[in-house]
Formats: structure tokens, C-alpha cells, sequence
């Protein structure tokens, strides 16, 4: 919504102004409830969700103060229509009346950044230099999996899927005909481990999406960042299973047991 309709840099490319842009919301919400009304109508049985790309923050320390300054991070209010936050989308849809609560939640998190309390209140930590980071310039910053999905659980009471997570790579092929990316089994294993963890605290997780299959066109970026553990030849269509795409059938295999 925000890239699309706010700041044009994605599809369909339009710069709206504020009071459009939160109509924009308000229908984005009202479309969404009247088809997860339609879909069980159809189905009783049928679960619906919405997923949300708002930011996380993960607590700079185990420090009580700190996780309390990242919980307020993770929900504060936009400073405007064009500021992104959870709140613009899950608070309408799941703490509200008007609307149908979702079955679920879904959570696409790739980053996140690291607040520690401040005198006047949640400070963002900057990354240091050399901070490890992806294809595409994001922070590689795995508490983020265990934080964001704990603190959207205590906030809305909700299960939660991870419906999007994985790393963008300039991968190619070698030598030997192989795709080689260690990086993404890195970021997998790490990222994976910190779900875990929230996990293990008790977050009702059921179910975790890699982004993504194969490589696919990128939005703004188009075809050069890679997310898939499969790699594609654009120019052919052929396609070669990446190390990462081995690993993660051992990973899916024993149930995350190898991690």
C-alpha cells in the first residue's frame, strides 16, 4: 500500500496525497472483511488471514526496559499516512469492532532494527559499519524473527504464519554447473533458530514460508536480487536447484531437527 499508492516506487506507481491515502486503508480493511465474511460463508472451516509488512523492533538487551522499548517501537503510531506501521492495518482489523477479526495473522518480515530505552523514550540503535547486510541493502538481523512474531502474538492474540522470509543474492551459476550460496543457508539458519526461540516462549506459530521457491521478478528491483532456492535462467527458463534448496529439503525433512 505505502510504495504503491504512497511513495510510487512500486506498482501501480501513484504518489497520493495523505487524505487519499488513508481512504486507501480504510477500503484496504473493509475489502478484507467482506471477503474473509464471504469465504466462510462458503466454508466454515475456511481459515483467513492477513499478512502485514510493518516494521519490528527487536530489544537491543534482555534488558525488561528495553523489550518494552521495542514493543513500543514495533506499534508506535505512524508519524503520518506514509509511515508504514502494523497498526495502520492489524489494529482496525483485529482490536476493532467494525470489522471481522482475521483467523490468523501472517507476517512478512525480512529485517529489523534494534531499540534500546531512552530518556524520552524507545531509541533506534544505527547498524555499525561493515553490518552484514543483504542484496538489496536490508540489515540481516535474525532477532527480528523472534521478536516480531512475539510481540504481534501478545498484541493481538492471534496465530501467526511467517508468510514471508529469505535473503536477496546476486547468485550465479559456477564452474561446475552448481549454484553455490552459502549466505542464504546462513540467513536461513539464523533466522530460523530465532523463530525457534519465540517459539519455545510460548508464540503460536503454525507455519513458516520461505521467499521464495524459485528467482522471480522483484518489484522495483526486477530480476537482479535472487530470493529463490531455485535458480532460473531467465533467458532459457532452465532451472537448477541451489546448496540452499538441498539444505532446506534436510531441514523440512526432519522438521527442522538439523537446524
Amino acid at each position: 500500500m505505502l510504495h504503491g499508492y504512497g511513495t510510487g516506487e512500486h506498482a501501480p506507481g501513484l504518489k497520493l496525497d495523505d487524505d487519499s491515502l488513508s481512504a486507501c486503508w480504510e477500503t484496504f480493511c473493509q475489502a478484507h472483511s467482506l471477503g474473509q465474511k464471504a469465504l466462510h460463508r462458503a466454508d466454515g472451516e475456511n481459515l483467513v488471514g492477513v499478512a502485514s509488512t510493518g516494521a519490528v523492533c527487536y530489544p537491543a538487551s534482555q534488558a525488561p526496559e528495553d523489550v518494552e522499548a521495542a514493543r513500543q517501537g514495533t506499534f508506535a503510531l505512524p508519524l503520518g499516512p506514509r509511515t508504514f506501521s502494523h497498526t495502520l492495518a492489524l489494529d482496525p482489523l483485529c482490536l476493532g469492532e467494525e470489522y471481522e477479526k482475521p483467523d490468523f495473522i501472517g507476517l512478512n518480515l525480512y529485517q529489523g532494527a534494534p531499540v534500546r530505552a531512552g530518556e524520552n523514550g524507545p531509541e533506534t540503535l544505527p547498524f555499525p559499519a561493515g553490518f552484514p547486510r543483504t542484496a538489496l541493502g536490508w540489515p540481516i538481523t535474525p532477532e527480528a524473527l523472534e521478536w516480531g512474531p512475539r510481540f504481534l502474538a501478545e498484541r493481538y492474540g492471534l496465530p501467526l504464519v511467517v508468510s514471508e522470509n529469505g535473503l536477496a543474492c546476486t547468485d550465479r551459476v559456477f564452474l561446475d554447473g552448481a549454484v553455490h550460496d552459502p549466505l542464504r543457508i546462513d540467513f536461513l539458519t539464523r533466522y530460523l533458530r530465532a523463530l525457534e526461540r519465540a517459539i519455545e516462549q510460548g508464540t503460536d506459530v503454525r507455519g513458516y514460508f520461505q521467499w521464495s521457491l524459485t528467482d522471480n521478478f522483484e518489484w522495483a528491483e526486477g530480476y537482479d536480487p535472487r530470493f529463490g532456492l531455485a535458480y532460473v535462467d531467465y533467458a532459457t527458463g532452465d532451472r537448477t536447484l541451489k546448496d540452499s534448496g538441498r539444505w532446506y529439503r534436510e531441514v523440512i525433512r526432519s522438521n527442522g531437527a538439523d537446524l
